[in-house]
């Protein structure tokens, strides 16, 4: 059985370093994809969605051991929280304990199981890594489909549930960091600028295009139209765009404001370092202050022990902990503070450098 490690060092996309991760967290692809002769997972019956659920863990039985097919019932439901916070699964998806989850043991990837498709499968990496992402899932999508007969149109490729999927069945997405374009009241023209040329914008703790901690997801809508390669070299030039405006707007923001930008950031840092209790959103908020300071130079911490931590303390990890520690007098806010306190003490390398 898979292992739900939630500390700074355990597997996970967070805690690796990738290409332009200063402002780049995260890139990763989707891709759906269903089995011919079967209904859309929506309207299968009991019979047809375990018949579904069977052909695809045969299929990924001969993937290697790495895999591993977990029946969501089998799952704890803070278990099946993690993979929501950590954004392997969707949140109606977690929900679902007749369903099923393939998950690799380094958790960059997962593949939901009668979710909407009877099979997506989902990819992660660290920083900008749009071309390593595509080679690593299309290869792995082409040895599922040896085994798998997949429903495809010659008229229309991958034939999936929902039409904006239709075609390649991939729907690309970057999470990227942008503190100097909020801070620069800039970051209006710029995710606008992004949704002329028909990305979608959204921040990434919440539905709408606000974001908590300088977080911001940009995604392809459709899938059809284009190859792979086209829709992934165009979405690829979007962000590196987005990387130059937020790293030109970073070296206003230290030549024009560079005293106030400091006392926000340490003030950040202090309240992390010292703390006793901490709630969630002030905890995302402090750390992408703690992040910005890390990309101005100021503080010297691996970004990705912060960009862990973003995840890690959230409510449903911090649970997992407490369970596994067998902790019950403690709140979650305090155990919190003091796993950020203790994870930022131990990486501080150099301290700060003003």
């Amino acid at each position: 059985m898979i292992s739900f490690e939630s500390t700074v060092d355990s597997p996970g996309w967070y805690s690796q370093s990738g290409p332009e991760n200063d402002v780049v967290v995260s890139t990763r692809l989707r891709l759906s994809r269903n089995l011919s002769g079967y209904q859309f997972a929506s309207n299968l019956d009991a019979r047809e969605g375990e018949a579904v659920q069977t052909g695809i863990r045969n299929a990924f039985s001969g993937m290697g051991k790495e895999y591993h097919y977990c029946p969501m019932s089998d799952l704890a439901p803070v278990e099946r929280r993690m993979l929501l916070e950590r954004n392997l699964i969707s949140q109606d998806f977690s929900l679902q304990t007749a369903k099923a989850a393939v998950l690799r043991e380094d958790f960059r990837f997962c593949a939901m199981v009668n979710e909407i498709d009877h099979l997506r499968m989902g990819l992660i990496y660290a920083g900008s890594s749009f071309s390593e992402l595509w080679k690593e899932l299309n290869s792995i999508d082409s040895r599922l489909e040896d085994s798998l007969d997949y429903a495809v149109s010659l008229e229309w490729g991958y034939l999936t549930a929902d039409v904006s999927n239709v075609g390649t069945g991939l729907k690309a997405s970057a999470m990227v960091h942008l503190p100097a374009l909020v801070e620069t009241g800039m970051i209006d023209k710029a995710l606008k600028a992004v949704v002329q040329l028909g990305y979608s914008v959204k921040g990434f703790f919440s539905d709408t295009e606000n974001s908590l901690g300088y977080l911001y997801q940009i995604a392809n809508p459709v899938s059809t139209g284009e190859s792979e390669e086209d829709l992934l070299g165009k979405l690829d030039g979007v962000v590196n765009q987005l990387v130059h405006y937020e790293r030109t707007a970073r070296e206003e923001v230290l030549k024009k404001e560079r005293l106030a930008t400091e006392d926000k950031i340490f003030r950040a840092l202090g309240t992390l370092l010292h703390c006793r209790i901490i709630e969630s959103k002030e905890a995302i908020d402090a750390l992408n202050l703690v992040r910005f300071g890390i990309e101005c130079g100021m503080i010297s911490l691996p970004i990705p022990a912060v960009t862990s931590l973003l995840f890690l303390s959230q409510k449903s990890h911090v649970q997992g902990l407490m369970e596994r520690e067998k902790i019950q007098d403690t709140p979650v806010d305090a155990y919190r503070a003091r796993m950020i306190r203790e994870t930022l003490s131990s990486k501080m390398a150099g301290g700060w450098n003003v």
